[in-house]
């Protein structure tokens, strides 16, 4: 029997079990049907016998052929604001990589600051920084525009995999792939799980967070984690060159190469600053993020920065789109079935007495390292997003500070492993660095992160008055 087979068999049994569980009182009928599906789902996402879009739309299907939801409800979340967000802002980052705006960007970058291998990481660090609030996707970002750059500074400086891989070609590659998380969390539209993350969050507490809102709790422990992960990478990577005169030099010659900005370019540009402006006063022009987002493709498909086929073709748009979108129905249903209600009434009694410090602190503990299971950041906050907020509510937590504790903690594990994310195999792939320095650096800069958010993060917070 294959791996798929027993798989499937594994899900059916899980599916079927639950729903035989007569609902609590208080919940609908139908929430141990939906449940069954659920777990079945995240079981799914564990062992992968399909996609995670195609695991999603096949639930949602048997949710509306059991009666459990109307097909309405079930289809509903593609036409959410949260999967047009994500859609349009993969059509924009189309236009990043084919342009070649981002990478010359990056390279503007390196040609300032890259006369150090520790300024090159800083270089890089900046360069996701800068172009991260356009680009959804962390792979296509760091893979698309970093990546490449990384690769051929590392042979410049003649470290390949191998002996010479400690010249600087291990610090980079492990420097990009915890930096691609980092600033994932920093703003809205810089990963595409962070609009599945607001919506979950609207669903069970109706809190909405908007584009400026997100960047301005970010901001500081955001910046304090760009100015100190580059250091203390550097420290344990430990590369062998360490002065890069020649790499600024480089950086020249290839923006000499691109030569002048193209119309494209100038297109892409202008609807980069464009959205970044109207998201970060969407709280004086009350236009939404979605909305801006879809101005910005309209403008690229009308000066032909990005053709209309491009983006109909754009598979990892879509197929994201597919998945947060279905991700989000089902999520609406946690709370239109009555689970949700009867969850937090559960914990609030259960934690009745345990100080929520306490709760708070193993909840996220346990909603980081449980990511060592999964090989996707969306499958991973579609599984565990909802009960850890859940539990937060029970336990007294303020609504609003476990809301967002929870959707930036989704982007810290995509550095754990070498398949916690999409960039991940990537940057482990390129062969620099051995697996036990890989786990050990990730889990001990996971650590810096985390205390990063708490400390800086909480002060910062306080300051603004969201506790």
């Amino acid at each position: 029997m294959s791996k798929k087979v027993r798989s499937w068999i594994l899900m059916i049994i899980i599916a079927a079990g639950i729903a035989l569980i007569p609902a609590p009182e208080g919940m609908d009928p139908k929430a141990m049907w939906f449940l069954g599906l659920f777990i079945s789902l995240v079981v799914g996402f564990i062992l992968q016998p399909l996609p995670a879009g195609a695991l999603t739309f096949l639930v949602l299907t048997l949710c509306a052929v059991l009666k459990v939801c109307t097909l309405k409800v079930a289809i509903g979340g593609w036409g959410s604001n949260v999967a047009w967000l994500v859609m349009s802002a993969f059509i924009i980052a189309k236009g990043f990589s084919k342009t070649g705006l981002g990478r010359r960007l990056s390279l503007i970058i390196v040609k300032a600051i890259g006369t150090s291998t520790l300024k090159l990481g800083y270089a890089f660090s900046i360069s996701e920084l800068v172009i991260g609030p356009a680009i959804p996707s962390y792979t296509a970002r760091s893979g698309g525009v970093v990546y490449p750059i990384q690769i051929g500074i590392c042979e410049f400086f003649d470290s390949k995999p191998g002996d010479t891989a400690n010249r600087c070609g291990n610090y980079f590659m492990q420097l990009e792939h915890q930096m691609t998380n980092i600033v994932a969390a920093m703003f809205l539209t810089s990963s595409a799980i962070n609009p599945l993350g607001i919506s979950i969050v609207k669903d069970i507490t109706g809190i909405e967070i908007s584009w400026p809102q997100w960047a301005m709790m970010c901001v500081v422990p955001g910046l304090v984690l760009v100015l100190t992960v580059p250091f203390v990478m550097y420290k344990m990577a430990k590369p062998t060159v360490t002065k890069t005169p020649e790499a600024p030099k480089l950086a020249a010659d290839l923006l000499t190469e691109l030569g002048p900005m193209s119309t494209g370019e100038k297109w892409q540009f202008a609807v980069f600053i464009g959205c970044i402006v109207l998201w970060a006063t969407s709280v004086w022009t009350k236009v939404d993020a979605t909305a801006v987002a879809l101005l910005g493709c309209s403008v690229l498909v009308l000066s032909n920065t990005v053709t209309w086929k491009e983006a109909l073709t754009n598979y990892e748009g879509w197929t994201s789109m597919l998945t947060i979108g279905g991700l989000t129905a089902l999520s609406g249903l946690f709370t239109g079935l009555g689970i949700i209600d009867w969850l937090v009434s559960f914990f609030s009694e259960k934690l009745a007495g345990v100080p929520t410090i306490v709760v708070f602190a193993i909840v996220i503990l346990f909603y980081v390292y449980s990511h060592y299971c999964f090989a996707s950041t969306t499958s991973h906050m579609a599984a565990f997003m909802a009960p850890c907020l859940v539990i937060l509510l029970g336990a007294g937590m303020n609504p609003l500070l476990a809301s967002f504790a929870l959707v930036v903690a989704s982007s810290i594990p995509g550095g754990l492993t070498h398949y916690a994310s999409g960039p991940s195999p990537i940057f482990f792939g390129a062969g620099y660095c051995k697996i036990g320095e890989w786990w050990k650096n990730a889990f001990i800069i996971s650590a810096i992160v985390i205390s990063s958010w708490l400390i800086f993060g909480s002060l910062w917070w306080k300051l603004l008055g969201v506790f």
